[in-house]
């Protein structure tokens, strides 16, 4: 094993134990994340699939409802609710996925190492792999522990094989790899892949005969035995249906697929483009281009034919260089290959997490490559000096600025890339993780959610790649808040109504705010005023959050204290209440209306003369405006206003008026008992007590 510095024995784990480190590093937030889309509806599967079988074995005989065959993974999951005892913890199971990411990428340096005798190879690609940016949303989801596990028992599986056949903890080393292999193809389709991959690495590091002695035969026959039982029960369990085929669309789905291979110069393309004003977009032709063009510099820049002066044995090393280069592009196509052949552009485009097994082959090539180019840098630097030749002292730097540049970028992309995708994550998470709060503190029959995040992502001047989507989906149509939360608390919760309302929604600069609606009959309004309970989005900046704004048809008085506009609009409740550890203040008001008119009702928070906190619009979050109102319609509104600076009960006042929609003036108002009319009409509004 080759090694830059002398390393005692804790800093040879270390080393090898960077990937896993950097995945902490990376993705450690990911444990404060609830569940999100597939997460709860698989684990509704497993809630609702027939009672009879053996507990944590039940999906061994497949699912109606589960188009893929992947038993292993939901053995996992019904394993951890037995343990938590009866819902599952979104802490453990978060930290699971990224803990599988992180040893996947330990297992890939430790057969990267076999492949190419060179640590620093290991290393680079252990890193390589967990730097991969299109990982993100399989790492993040709960739901794709699928890829998590199929990722790491392929690497463990071939990482035991190696050492089997090294003689090396013969046994033990066999059983595990058998083991291994058995929880990969079982995890996910693409765990019969294993087999190709074995027998091809096998190749590449003892040479073609070794497939025919004892010793493989012993490794490969029953890994070869796994993968026909397994073919044999995902053609007959139940599922449901099978994906089309779309063998026309090959070539745009591989060229989206080759954009991971080569992410980095893929960014590069599309910043220096959008530098000269016209932003390139992801043509296949353009994808392909650039891959096939970064792959050949690549592979042409090393290793060289050796020359007369080159030390003894040289060329054996190169030799390992090209051999672990193409064995990680077969893995990265040969990894592509299922979604390739099976599955529609648009959906691999919106589905980054498709790249995960193939990113482990790019982990293989890039380690290989940029070890041999830093090699190939320092190789020179001895012939450099060794030579009496003036230019060839300049000849080791260009590999090193190499090195350093493809490095760099590579980190910078990477880095910044998933710092914005974790940012987005948090303020979604926090986004539910308060909805969750509401829900469990109202406990409404039937709630509703007015613009909730389906997901977020880059506007297009902010991307940082040609195609393919950069923001997670966490909610879609099919599935409901209701299961999330029941698998993440163990309470039913009753079916969450979400809707999109277009009026409300506020643009942020730098992000794509896209609403969660859920399938649902009627329309806006009927389903608003069929709800229990009513939750908008408020936004303040890049940041949004649940609020309750009212109730349908809620008792209280419907005797008018104040009347707008000649009685065609009445206040009959008002009152306040000051939170200061929220800074906030909570206004309730109560509205009659006998004629539907054309305006807006609006609260001011005054301190001490100062405007302090506003807000305008119709009633129950802006979505009920009183000119949709029936004659004679009663109901109440529920206002959080936050306070734009620290201020004191003492000093508050808080008043409510009514302007016209049509040039906002305000509609005079009179006291119902006095008839005398309000100064500035506004409507002075009770202050109780303060909630601390």
């Amino acid at each position: 094993m080759n090694r830059l510095l002398p390393m005692n024995r804790l800093s040879i784990y270390l080393l090898r134990a960077l990937p896993l480190l950097v995945a902490l590093l990376l993705y450690s937030y990911s444990v404060r994340l609830p569940f999100f889309i597939d997460d709860g509806l698989h684990f509704a599967m497993i809630k609702d699939y027939p009672a009879n079988g053996v507990p944590g074995l039940r999906f061994w005989g497949g699912a109606i409802s589960f188009p893929y065959y992947r038993p292993a993974v939901f053995t996992v999951w019904e394993i951890e609710q037995m343990l938590v005892g009866g819902h599952f913890d979104s802490f453990a199971l978060h930290l699971l996925n990224v803990l599988c990411f992180g040893l996947a990428g330990v297992a890939l340096s430790r057969v990267v190492e076999r492949i190419t005798r060179n640590s620093f190879a290991s290393t680079i690609a252990g890193l390589t792999f967990v730097l991969f940016p299109f990982s993100y949303g399989a790492v993040i989801l709960v739901a794709a522990l699928f890829h998590m596990m199929l990722a790491l028992f392929v690497t463990l599986a071939l990482w035991f094989a190696l050492m089997w056949l090294d003689e090396r903890r013969s046994k033990l080393s066999l059983v595990l790899c058998w083991l291994c292999a058995f929880v990969a193809v079982f995890s996910h389709e693409n765990g019969v892949l294993l087999l190709p991959l074995l027998v091809v690495l096998i190749v590449i590091v003892y040479g073609i005969k070794t497939l025919l002695t004892r010793r493989a035969l012993i490794l490969l026959l029953p890994i070869v035995a796994i993968i026909g039982v397994f073919l044999a029960l995902w053609a007959t369990v139940p599922r449901a249906n099978d994906a089309p085929r779309l063998l026309e669309t090959v070539f745009v789905s591989l060229g989206i697929m080759l954009q991971g291979l080569v992410y980095p110069f893929v960014a590069l393309t599309r910043t220096l483009t959008c530098s000269i004003g016209t932003c390139a977009q992801g043509e296949p032709m353009l994808l392909w281009g650039v891959a096939v063009v970064v792959i050949v510099i690549v592979i042409a820049l090393l290793p060289h034919p050796p020359t007369p002066s080159a030390p003894l044995g040289r060329g054996g090393a190169r030799s390992r260089v090209v051999m672990a280069q193409l064995y990680g592009l077969t893995w990265y196509v040969l990894g592509a290959l299922p979604a390739v052949l099976l599955l529609a552009p648009d959906y691999i485009s919106g589905s980054p997490r498709l790249m995960v097994f193939s990113s482990l082959g790019a982990g293989i090539f890039w380690g290989a490559s940029l070890a041999a180019i830093w090699g190939e840098s320092r190789q020179l630097s001895v012939l450099s000096r060794q030579s009496t030749n003036y230019f060839a002292l300049f000849a080791p730097l260009r590999f090193k600025v190499v090195f350093i540049l493809i490095v760099t970028l590579a980190v910078f992309v990477s880095v910044r890339f998933l710092s914005e995708r974790r940012d987005e994550a948090l303020v979604q998470s926090d986004y539910t993780w308060q909805l969750l709060r509401l829900l469990e503190h109202d406990q409404p029959t039937a709630p509703l959610v007015v613009n909730a995040p389906a997901f977020l992502a880059p506007t297009e001047a902010n991307r940082t790649f040609l195609t393919g989507a950069e923001g997670v989906v966490y909610m879609d149509a099919y599935v409901n808040y209701s299961q999330q939360f029941w698998a993440m608390t163990g309470v039913e919760f009753p079916h969450v109504e979400a809707l999109a309302y277009n009026p409300t929604q506020r643009n942020m600069p730098d992000i794509v705010f896209a609403p969660y609606q859920t399938v649902g009959q009627g329309t806006f309004l009927e389903r608003l005023r069929a709800a229990s309970h009513i939750y908008a989005t408020y936004f303040e900046g890049e940041q949004f959050f649940p609020v309750y704004v009212g109730s349908p048809n809620v008792d209280g008085s419907d005797e008018p204290f104040a009347l707008f506009n000649d009685g065609d609009l009445a206040l009959t409740e008002a009152a306040a209440v000051y939170v200061p550890e929220a800074q906030a203040v909570t206004v309730t008001t109560r509205w009659h209306v006998g004629v539907p008119i054309a305006a807006k009702p609006f609260v001011h928070v005054v301190c001490d003369g100062v405007l302090v906190g506003q807000l305008d619009g119709a009633i129950w979050g802006e979505t009920y405006p009183f000119s949709q109102w029936s004659a004679g319609e009663t109901q109440t509104d529920v206002r959080q206003i936050r306070l734009s600076q620290p201020v004191t009960r003492e000093c508050l006042n808080v008043v409510a008026g009514v302007y016209w929609e049509a040039d906002g003036v305000r509609l005079p108002v009179v006291d119902a008992a006095t008839g005398e009319r309000y100064a500035d009409d506004l409507v002075p509004v009770e202050l109780e007590q303060s909630q601390e």
